[in-house]
């Protein structure tokens, strides 16, 4: 790849597998695990501002110059991300196990095209890779998961989930046609953790072979 540094976005609705996944390359790659909403998170936690607030009331530039840093400072980063987001119900369930109750609250980009090219500026690579599946498989995952570790269940409805993956699907379509990024959607619908991980892993290796990279893809 051009720049010297690498970042890897594993995106995609609640339940796809995103954290599985991106625990996993970060093992591989040795490299750090951070998402660009965390620093909405570390900069509300330095001002003592609620972090229910921290995304409405820290500027969007702020937490990205943050970001941009951070992946400056680091040859390989990896994050989950939602491309899709509603600021009242994020918020709120980043300090409690409770959802707010606007089920229609629009779905808004978590990523800016702006954001993707100050990275580039800065001589960050972008990948970014969709994980999804049918809404009927995300529910039950997301039902499975709150029973194993008492996850909160994001969307409680396969219309809710439906729009969510549509969402995050229309995002990630805009995101690469825009900024012109490397990075695919991975379906998972009858899939096992491991499998879904291995694509992921063949597709940031392929990825990687295409551009020449300070990085070490393959070991």
């Amino acid at each position: 790849m051009n720049g010297s540094n690498t970042l890897i976005l594993i995106s995609g609705p609640a339940a796809s597998g995103k954290t599985t996944v991106v625990k996993k390359l970060v093992a591989y790659y040795k490299a750090k695990m951070k998402k660009p909403a965390d620093c909405y998170i570390d900069i509300a936690k330095e001002r003592g501002i609620p972090i229910e607030k921290a995304f409405t009331g820290i500027k969007r530039e702020e937490a990205e110059d943050r970001f941009c840093k951070i992946c400056k400072e680091n040859p390989m980063i990896i994050g989950d991300q939602h491309l899709a987001i509603q600021f009242k119900r994020d918020s709120m369930m980043a300090v409690s196990n409770e959802i707010n109750d606007d089920k229609e609250e629009e779905y808004t980009p978590a990523i800016s095209k702006e954001f993707i090219e100050k990275l580039q500026k800065n001589g960050v690579n972008v990948v970014v890779l969709l994980l999804y599946a049918s809404p009927g498989v995300l529910l039950e995952r997301a039902k499975q998961r709150y029973k194993d570790i008492g996850h909160t269940v994001r969307n409680q409805s396969i219309e809710e989930v439906k729009r969510e993956v549509e969402a995050e699907r229309k995002f990630f379509a805009t995101l690469m046609r825009e900024n012109h990024l490397e990075g695919c959607e991975i379906r998972t619908d009858t899939k096992t953790e491991q499998e879904v991980y291995l694509d992921a892993l063949r597709k940031t290796v392929e990825l990687g072979r295409k551009k020449a990279s300070s990085i070490e893809w393959t070991r």
